[in-house]
């Protein structure tokens, strides 16, 4: 019989069974250590923290100063967690709490260390950890057998060469390896890069060899429109052991608006084979919903589908394909979403979520870009630990700026060029800003800097305002949902 009366926190670092990937430079690592707290010290804490209610008196807690961002503690924990305000010695806990028994005082004392929820009073915080992963996206191909209206790459038959590809691939291993990462992760995008699956089998076994030589560990990402994936596609990327992510954007109709075969044809049904047909060979797909004016009416049904097969999925808001202040605003009008609809179509879509209780994936990560479970300073890692490498060699630092590149392959080095340039184009923002007030600054952090300053960054600020706590509340419930039953 367990016993309620003990205090008990739950976090997502228990739970992480996949971490999901994003269509873009995404944050996907911790930015601080955990730390042990050392019990003769005083502890307090963190005045950021926020809370929603749960039910029978549990709580979730969003964390801004990490690691761990998402957590729920149970009444007693709550209570124990209130003893450090403003701040407590934790070896003398036990003479202020003597109901609890000492061992499950100590270990609850050191989960809130570990999650962060109390921070040590006086310099003993972990510092933040530099990334050990740098990522690369590289266009296969420029080519697609989809026309969606909102895409920013410019189509083309043009592609990547075999020689180019090799190259980039044991560049890309010298970049990790001069820079001291530990690991290379790898997303084949296009156009369509099954389209040019050659090649990307070409680039697995270049930099496989390369990668296991520098004693670098590789993951590798294809990001396809799903619409005629191959079986024998399927086949090599599932002994490559690669991760796959697919474009789905609402139910049959509403994907079928946004994503059909420039014949006219819709993608719907096929799209949901090629997911199938990964799952029959034991792959687990990365479910990618772009949200846009045109199929708000439809997301739910792409989150069905991933939600019925236990499937990671994300959803991404439109962007304009040019950075704020330029081209492309009139799209801007017409595919974006308003605010209010765009609010009220995803908690319509968190209720939808709470029909699936047994749900295996952390939910936190789901909304645009933002994580409420690895709280981050920057909002992505572009300019920094992620570089983007064009059909012809050209480096950007982010796939929307591959127009107006900052480097080449051929540069002695091209992720120092990229840092540099990204440090005037990628900043986080600034100190009395809107955003460095914010109490969500760490989950988007400071949302996409290529919008920011603009509308449309200031109206998806708001959407992020007005579904945080929900989301908090509903990764909150999942968590509470992936506990064992009391015993009777």
């Amino acid at each position: 019989m367990q016993d309620e009366s003990l205090p008990k926190v739950h976090s997502a670092t228990k739970h992480m069974a996949h971490l999901a990937h994003c269509d873009c430079a995404c944050v996907l690592e911790p930015p601080l250590g955990p730390v042990a707290p050392s019990l003769s010290g005083p502890w307090t804490t963190d005045t950021r923290t926020v809370s929603v209610d749960l039910k029978q008196e549990w709580r979730a807690y969003f964390n801004p100063r990490g690691p761990v961002g998402v957590a729920v503690l149970n009444r007693a924990a709550q209570r124990l967690l209130s003893q450090f305000e403003p701040s407590v010695v934790p070896d003398r806990l036990a003479g202020q709490l003597p109901d609890i028994p000492e061992p499950a005082l100590q270990q609850v004392v050191t989960d809130l260390a570990a999650i962060g929820l109390i921070q040590p009073l006086e310099g003993q915080a972990p510092a933040p950890c530099s990334s050990t992963t740098l990522s690369a996206w590289l266009h296969v191909t420029e080519a697609c057998n989809l026309a969606c209206p909102y895409c920013y790459v410019s189509k083309s038959p043009r592609a990547m060469s075999f020689d180019l590809a090799r190259h980039a691939a044991t560049r890309l291993v010298e970049m990790a390896q001069r820079y001291g990462y530990r690991k290379l992760r790898l997303k084949y995008a296009g156009g369509e890069p099954t389209l040019h699956f050659g090649l990307v089998r070409e680039v697995h076994g270049q930099a496989s060899y390369q990668a296991e030589q520098a004693d670098i560990e590789l993951e590798e990402v294809l990001l396809t429109n799903g619409a005629s994936v191959a079986d024998e596609v399927l086949d090599t990327i599932a002994a490559a052991d690669m991760r796959l992510m697919v474009s789905l954007d609402g139910g049959p109709a509403a994907h079928d608006r946004l994503r059909m075969r420039r014949e006219g044809d819709g993608t719907f049904g096929a799209v949901v084979s090629t997911i199938d047909r990964a799952l029959a060979r034991g792959l687990v797909p990365d479910i990618s919903i772009t949200i846009t004016s045109l199929n708000l009416d439809g997301v739910a049904g792409a989150a069905r589908v991933a939600l019925e097969r236990n499937l990671p999925f994300n959803l991404n808001f439109y962007r304009e394909c040019t950075p704020a202040g330029k081209q492309g605003r009139r799209e801007v009008e017409t595919l974006a979403p308003p605010p209010g609809r765009l609010v009220a179509v995803i908690l319509d879509l968190f209720d939808l979520v709470r029909q699936f209780p047994a749900y295996p994936h952390p939910l936190s990560g789901i909304l645009d870009r933002a994580r409420l479970d690895l709280p981050h300073d920057g909002a992505c890692s572009a300019g920094s630990d992620y570089l983007v490498v064009g059909v012809r060699g050209a480096i950007a630092g982010c796939q929307m700026l591959l127009g107006s590149p900052w480097a080449n392959l051929s540069d002695e080095d091209p992720l120092d060029a990229v840092r540099k340039q990204g440090r005037l184009i990628f900043q986080q923002p600034g100190e009395g800003s809107d955003c460095a007030r914010c109490t969500w600054r760490r989950a988007c952090g400071g949302g996409c800097p290529l919008l920011r300053g603009s509308d449309l960054h200031d109206r998806y600020c708001a959407v992020y305002r007005a579904l945080f706590p929900e989301l908090l509340r509903l990764e909150g419930e999942r968590l509470l949902a992936m506990e064992p039953a009391p015993l009777p």
